[in-house]
């Protein structure tokens, strides 16, 4: 940024907040804020809406530039910032009249260096949020100091017609407001364009008033298409990110059905192995109950009557055993059975889900047989036209097509992504944290160079 004075006129620095001007300072001051010899501690990582004004000696308002500025977590201005607003301020267009005839204006609507364009910022026109009203009045104040010189009283102007002096004084309602043309027509039930071709018509103040009110709704409306076009890629965005989380939760269903028919299928195969088990323990209870019988028809013809109880205690000891084994496997069977009706309620439902997904997909053969063609919004490509036969390979793997489509690698889309959406520097240190000073944003990912778009000025040249 140039550091020049002139000697036409005063040169300030307004910051603005919640619409009111709640600091101010000459541009040395400011000057000396860019080249880090002071801070603002209440400004520690924000990105500031700030005013730069040139003044006349009369303290009229004769140009404004509307800027951003960040300011890191030690209240210190971005070393990188580089915007000329004195250049900014002497080719701005034509703004509103505030008190000393139409000033220069410089905003993102109105930028005559298109590439400094994402560094402004629109300024509000609403009723009773104006920042040129607060301006003004912040300038009336002249909490700066500066001194006035009287201006000379304009003479009247003379027409050899109808036409009488002409005198025009700005009050507030002079400032454009964004509900002005609206507000009168719905009032007062005329049509708005009749009253202005008639006042085209009537007087030099009639007729400067109108070229007031042109200008002033040339401003509103690239305001409002700005503000529109901010929001149509913010609503782009939420879709992109809904639609990625509905493509990963429909992933996240297909994967758990896998995983229940696989279990499924061993709690099938346990099923079996357990009734295996009973049936053969229920053929040796036969057989050991067989035993026993014949063992006591045995004692009933035998001297050793002892040793028989011996032999026939120690079988129905067995037996007991046996018993009681089998209870337990009966026990163990009726828990299986309860969880494997679990376990098949729960693949049923699954089933049914996925179901009523492969169902969706018969909308989209409705689609292809209408010839229907979508479109997406994704940065860098901007709104782009998806044939219906790229309607797989684009859901498959969106991020490839959008590169393809910026005549980019996926891995450089990537990349030039991160960058856009925290456009920070990407350097790391030998402990492994990052260098995060903010970036200017490289919005065609074709111009985006890793290791050099993505560092800082600092960083860049070590690589």
């Amino acid at each position: 940024m140039a550091r020049s004075k002139t000697e036409t006129f005063h040169e300030a620095v307004f910051f603005l907040q919640d619409h009111q001007v709640f600091r101010q300072m000459l541009k040395s001051e400011f000057e000396a804020l860019l080249d880090g010899y002071v801070g603002l501690s209440d400004m520690a990582d924000t990105e500031a809406e700030i005013v730069y004004l040139q003044i006349d000696k009369s303290l009229n308002v004769r140009a404004l530039v509307f800027f951003h500025l960040y300011f890191d977590e030690d209240g210190r201005a971005d070393p990188e910032w580089n915007i000329p607003i004195e250049e900014l301020a002497k080719k701005g267009g034509s703004g509103p009249d505030l008190g000393g005839g139409p000033i220069r204006l410089a905003c993102r609507s109105q930028c005559p260096i298109n590439w400094h364009q994402k560094e402004l910022w629109d300024p509000s026109m609403n009723p009773g949020a104006n920042d040129f009203q607060a301006i003004r009045k912040a300038v009336v104040e002249n909490r700066l100091g500066y001194a006035k010189v009287e201006a000379p009283e304009p003479e009247a102007v003379q027409t050899p017609s109808k036409f009488t002096n002409v005198k025009v004084d700005l009050d507030e309602d002079d400032i454009p407001l964004l509900d002005d043309i609206s507000g009168s027509e719905s009032d007062t039930g005329f049509d708005a364009s009749e009253t202005l071709t008639k006042m085209a018509g009537s007087s030099p103040a009639h007729r400067t008033k109108l070229a007031r009110l042109i200008r002033s709704q040339r401003l509103r409306i690239k305001t409002l298409e700005n503000l529109k076009n901010d929001e149509l890629e913010e609503q782009a965005r939420e879709y992109r990110l809904n639609a990625q989380q509905a493509k990963q939760a429909l992933q996240e269903v297909e994967q758990s059905l896998e995983q229940f028919k696989v279990l499924n299928a061993q709690l099938k195969k346990r099923l079996y192995e357990r009734n295996e088990q009973y049936l053969a323990l229920q053929d040796r209870m036969t057989d050991q109950s067989m035993l026993v019988e014949d063992l006591r028809n045995k004692l009933k013809g035998t001297e050793n009557v002892e040793q028989e109880r011996q032999e026939a205690s120690n079988l129905r000891a067995e037996l007991l055993i046996l018993k009681e084994q089998l209870e337990r496997r009966n026990e163990d069977l009726a828990y299986r059975d309860e969880k494997e009706e679990s376990i098949l309620q729960e693949l049923e439902d699954l089933q049914q889900k996925y179901e009523d997904l492969r169902n969706e997909g018969s909308i989209f053969e409705k689609l292809h047989e209408l010839d229907v063609v979508f479109m997406a919004y994704h940065p860098g490509a901007g709104h782009v036209t998806i044939p219906f036969v790229d309607i797989k390979r684009y859901v498959s793997n969106t991020n490839a097509y959008v590169a393809m489509k910026c005549s980019v690698s996926e891995e450089t889309y990537l990349k030039w992504l991160g960058h856009y959406e925290n456009p920070v520097c990407q350097y790391q240190s030998e402990g492994g944290s990052p260098c995060g000073s903010p970036l200017s944003v490289v919005h065609a990912p074709s111009e985006f160079k890793e290791n050099y778009s993505d560092l800082c000025a600092i960083h860049r040249k070590r690589f």
